[in-house]
């Protein structure tokens, strides 16, 4: 899978700011 740690990173990186943005 190309994306397999593209996506991994880019989940991580939108859950990190999801969360830093409701705090």
């Amino acid at each position: 899978m190309v994306y397999g740690i593209y996506g991994l990173d880019l989940f991580w990186y939108v859950l990190s700011y999801d969360v830093s943005h409701v705090i």
